[in-house]
């Protein structure tokens, strides 16, 4: 099978192209039909060369009769030599052999036609039977040959080649519905390209609307401006006055602290004065209390002078000591402060004038210790701590009681810094009611005042009322 590829064999089966294979197909294909066709031509040549036989007979004849025996043997000799080596061509002149079929036709033809073309017609049909023969039997073993190759080589790599062929199909078809989908999603992103310039359309009309609305507020806003730039201007003139009002303020300040400074000072001589004046209200009743001394003392004197009396009382041992002065009882207390400030040393300064007084009426002297650090408070002496009710009532409390020694001897003082109609209706050892003020010994609320000190009210006379007894039965001589 060299021929077909042009003198050189291929190595390997997988080297043939497909295209190649199906040429060859139908190649074969083609030949086959040629084959069929040169059979029935075989066959029509085959009832031709018949009738040539059955014509020849009668030429034959017809020769003998006119004695043209000789020549048409001879002649017949040198066409059997002549159809070996020619080819076919005169397959056409079939048709007019079967025209001298008849006797009528073969003597009209004899008549006008001569003996050396009857014999060239009678070679031509023999070299084309001949050749068909040949043409038949060179298809035949063509057939065989590319039968016995095809099965030999190619059925395997036709198989693989038609499987290949239809995954190339089974590809073509999903490459086609991808591509149908591919199209159906074009469509669609046609569509939403339109719907979208719909939109952007739409949107551009808004756009310009609102670039219309931006002129007219940026029309506004140098209106704004020109609005904001005038009352800038008033407000730079205000804080001129402002800076001017505020020196004049600060020197205002200034003679209020002045001020502040001076009353201060005045309070302070009023302090003094008051203790001076509570001194000498203290040794004027100590002067009234000689006085009754004297007076007692003088009737004494008068009895002792006169002898009567004294007879009476017999001896001097018996004599009543007129000179003995009864003494007072100290009691001793503590205060602690938690912090230091004006208030807190002016609210200390009153109670312990009052305390005094109180004391001195119970004939009483009372002494009080400041302790300035709870690390100073003794335990064996009632401990007064002071608080002051700033902003809640517990945070104040425990605040004030931090690092204190709680006990049965300590009492908190708490002061409201309130006017009358606002003091609390609730007193405070009613609120505070948690685990921690449980062994606090008292918890007394007292209402002061910056200005007017300690008021006479209710809440300030059970005050004192309570904290005497709590002094009293706390503290030792």
């Amino acid at each position: 099978m060299s021929f077909l590829w042009g003198g050189s064999k291929p190595s390997k089966l997988e080297e043939i192209p497909l295209y190649e294979i199906k040429w060859l197909q139908k190649s074969l294909q083609q030949g086959m039909g040629n084959v069929g066709l040169l059979e029935s031509n075989s066959e029509a040549l085959k009832s031709a060369v018949e009738a040539q036989a059955y014509m020849t007979q009668k030429l034959l004849q017809a020769l003998r009769s006119c004695n043209l025996k000789n020549v048409l043997t001879n002649k017949g000799t040198q066409t059997e030599e002549t159809c070996n080596s020619e080819d076919t061509g005169c397959s056409g002149d079939s048709g007019s052999l079967e025209r001298l079929a008849d006797e009528d036709h073969l003597t009209s033809y004899m008549h006008h036609e001569n003996t050396e073309s009857a014999t060239v017609l009678m070679n031509q049909a023999i070299v084309n039977q001949k050749a068909v023969q040949n043409s038949t039997q060179w298809l035949q073993n063509l057939q065989q040959q590319v039968g016995t190759w095809f099965s030999e080589n190619f059925e395997s790599s036709l198989n693989e080649q038609e499987k290949k062929y239809k995954s190339l199909e089974d590809g073509k078809n999903r490459l086609s519905k991808t591509c149908k989908d591919l199209e159906e999603e074009k469509n669609q992103l046609i569509k939403t390209c339109r719907e979208h310039e719909q939109e952007k359309d739409q949107l551009s009309k808004k756009c310009r609307k609102l670039k219309n609305k931006q002129n007219q507020l940026s029309n506004k806003c140098k209106e704004l401006e020109d609005e904001n730039n005038q009352l800038s201007n008033k407000c730079k003139k205000l804080e001129d006055e402002n800076n001017q009002s505020s020196n004049k303020c600060k020197e205002l300040e200034d003679e209020n602290n002045q001020l502040c400074k001076t009353c201060k000072e005045l309070e302070d001589e009023n302090n003094q004065l008051n203790k001076k004046c509570k001194k000498l209200e203290e040794g004027k009743k100590e002067i009234e209390k000689l006085k009754e001394d004297l007076d007692r003392l003088s009737r004494e004197t008068n009895v002792l002078k006169n002898p009567a009396m004294t007879s009476s009382y017999g001896s001097r041992s018996c004599y009543p000591s007129f000179n003995a002065v009864p003494q007072m009882k100290q009691v001793r207390t503590q205060v602690y402060c938690p912090s230091k400030s004006d208030l807190m040393t002016n609210v200390t300064f009153e109670l312990s004038n009052t305390l005094k007084l109180q004391m001195f009426s119970s004939n009483l002297e009372f002494l009080m210790q400041t302790c300035d650090k709870h690390s100073q408070i003794s335990r064996s002496l009632p401990v007064l701590v002071i608080c002051l009710n700033a902003s809640r009532l517990g945070t104040d409390v425990s605040s004030a009681l931090q690092g204190v020694p709680v006990g049965p001897n300590v009492a908190v003082l708490i002061f409201h810094n309130k006017d009358l109609h606002a003091l609390p209706s609730q007193s405070s050892d009613r609120v505070l009611t948690g685990p921690e003020y449980k062994n606090v010994g008292a918890i007394i609320d007292m209402a002061y005042l910056t200005n007017k000190g300690m008021n006479s009210c209710d809440m300030n006379n059970r005050a004192l009322e309570t904290l005497m007894e709590f002094i009293k039965t706390h503290s030792h001589s």
